[in-house]
């Protein structure tokens, strides 16, 4: 016994005169399991004797216009077609041609199988073009006129839309079609504009809209709105920040993600998600494994690490033109505490005071970046000082001299003697343990420590934590509820006045939170700084070795004076980070 399934086929094929046919489509083709050899530069057919007219059939499928049935692709395929050639029995039209494609816009006059269709209709090979309705064709006004009203005529083809009484063989049914075609287009704009209006209110909402989840996260299997951290590209983000806080540069990052073969973010994203396939791959080369400093500097500089989602970064121009444009800092969507934190405050800090307003970190040759970097000025000129290295024939010697040394624009800087990098990293290490030894007592150090460290600390620490999580998992709920009736406002499911009663009482819930979680926040935050200076000093009460992230940690800025001849020395005074 047939299936429903097949007797559908079965009826489609009964229609279809096979060997008439000089192009099919191939989704239409594997639909109906046919083997038709496509003709290639075949000759220009004239009408049968009989009369019959050569039409061509065209199919769009969208989610735009609703076409999906059940979400079953093949079955509104199946449905449109039936229509269309149960029109063509009725005339006794024969069918050349048939065209289909599925989930592109009708706004879009890139469609494949859309320019093939009006490839056809130039060379002279179909007398019809026949769809469910002229907005099957194109919902863009100024293709209804140009090929409707113009190149058709210019053609000799004529258009057949069934459901609209489209029909371009009627005079007087060409204002209609004009109307029609506006309405058309008003559709798809009203539809991108409430579109438009929805995402963003998720993303105000602090809900992820994107249709791939950043590195380092993946999305939630039970929201896809939310975002987990996903612990294999975790790891790397985490080394990324702690080796550039440890005084590594971009330079040298790269390298060693190089060495080790750590796939790049767009190839990870490639090998766990099979709809990702705008990244093309060549398997022969290790270009998969290229890490670029500018990628690392994108990952260090991402707020999305803190648990902040930054939304709205681009858009379209418009709901024809879908060409992206950037925008400004200041006008994308910003919410903090959306998802768990790859990256802690601390070190986030540490890392992003090293930018500044500089696009770019300097690194020295071996791709570190030199501890004293963007740190030292001169006191005369208040001009940075500049790393330089000098060969001799038994070493290799670094020192740092004032910038404005050479300016001859105006009167020359006096501080021009250099000062050697050793040299400044013996003082730097003698004066932080002067400044440890004179301003901290060791056993009251060691006294507060263990207090800090006590169980009364550690509950407190606990409870906030637990405090933060409840709230955050509260203000996900509130945020959805606000994402929702906003849907449902538009989709006239609650009516206006419902919906301004539940939005007031849900954004007041909603800053009423936020409130609180950023007293815990300050609270947790606050306890743990303590933590560290104790934990930190008492662990380096005699520091032997400098390194950046501990200069960082104690040192501000660092001021070079001119050097005194009959003295021999020269003052250096250290703007403290230390109070």
């Amino acid at each position: 016994m047939k299936t429903s399934k097949d007797s559908e086929i079965q009826k489609i094929k009964k229609h279809l005169d096979i060997e008439s046919i000089e192009y099919i489509s191939e989704d239409i083709e594997k639909l109906l399991d046919l083997d038709i050899v496509k003709k290639e530069n075949c000759e220009k057919i004239k009408k049968e004797d009989n009369g019959k007219c050569r039409v061509s059939l065209y199919i769009r499928l969208s989610i735009e216009d609703g076409d999906i049935i059940d979400g079953d692709v093949s079955k509104s395929i199946k449905n449109q077609l039936l229509i269309l050639l149960d029109e063509c029995k009725k005339r006794e039209w024969k069918v050349s041609a048939i065209f289909c494609e599925e989930g592109i816009s009708g706004t879009n006059d890139n469609r494949p199988e859309w320019k093939k269709l009006l490839k056809y209709c130039e060379q002279g090979k179909t007398e019809i073009v026949l769809c469910k309705s002229q907005s099957r064709f194109s919902r863009n006004m100024e293709m209804i006129e140009k090929y409707l009203h113009n190149e058709f005529i210019k053609w000799n083809v004529r258009f057949v839309g069934l459901v609209d009484s489209t029909d371009t063989s009627v005079l007087g049914n060409k204002k209609a079609r004009q109307i029609n075609g506006l309405v058309n287009e008003w559709q798809v704009e009203d539809q991108s504009i409430n579109i438009r209006a929805i995402i963003k209110n998720k993303q105000s909402n602090g809900l992820f809209t994107g249709a791939f989840a950043p590195y380092g996260y993946k999305k939630d299997p039970k929201d896809k709105y939310h975002l987990i951290i996903d612990e294999e590209s975790a790891k790397i983000v985490r080394r990324i920040y702690r080796m550039f806080s440890n005084g590594k540069g971009a330079t040298q990052i790269c390298r060693y993600l190089n060495k080790n073969k750590i796939p790049i973010p767009s190839i990870y994203k490639h090998e766990k998600n099979a709809n990702y396939n705008n990244y093309k791959v060549n398997q022969n080369t290790n270009s998969i494994y290229v890490w670029r400093t500018n990628t690392i500097y994108q990952i260090l500089k991402n707020e999305l690490y803190l648990g902040t989602l930054v939304q709205h970064k681009n858009e379209t121009i418009s709901y024809k033109n879908k060409k992206q444009r950037r925008i400004s800092k200041e006008d994308r969507i910003i919410v903090p505490y959306c998802h768990s934190p790859i990256i802690d405050k601390e070190t986030w800090n540490i890392v992003n005071s090293r930018f500044g307003r500089k696009k770019r970190i300097r690194e020295i040759s071996n791709g570190e970046i030199s501890i004293f970097s963007d740190k030292i000025k001169c006191s005369c000129c208040k001009h940075k000082f500049y790393r330089n290295s000098k060969k001799t024939k038994n070493q290799t010697y670094t020192y740092w001299l004032c910038g404005n040394r050479y300016e001859t624009t105006q009167e020359l800087c006096k501080n021009r003697k250099s000062i050697k990098e050793e040299e400044l990293y013996e003082i730097m290490l003698r004066e932080i343990n002067q400044q440890i030894q004179k301003y901290y007592d060791k056993v009251l150090v060691e006294k507060k420590y263990h207090e800090l460290n006590s169980n009364i600390f550690f509950e407190r620490e606990e409870d906030l934590e637990k405090e933060k999580s409840i709230i955050n998992k509260n203000l996900v709920k509130k945020e959805r509820t606000l994402a929702i009736i906003y849907e449902d406002k538009i989709n006239k499911i609650i009516d206006t006045e419902e919906f301004l009663i539940i939005k007031s009482k849900t954004k007041m819930d909603i800053e009423n939170m936020k409130i609180r979680l950023n007293q815990v926040e300050n609270d947790l935050q606050n306890l743990r700084s303590k933590k560290t200076i104790v934990k930190g000093i008492t662990e380096s009460f005699n520091i032997k070795e400098l390194d950046k992230k501990t200069l960082d940690e104690f040192i501000s800025e660092i001021y070079i004076g001119c050097y005194d001849v009959d003295l021999q020395s020269r003052k250096i005074s250290i703007k403290w980070n230390i109070k």
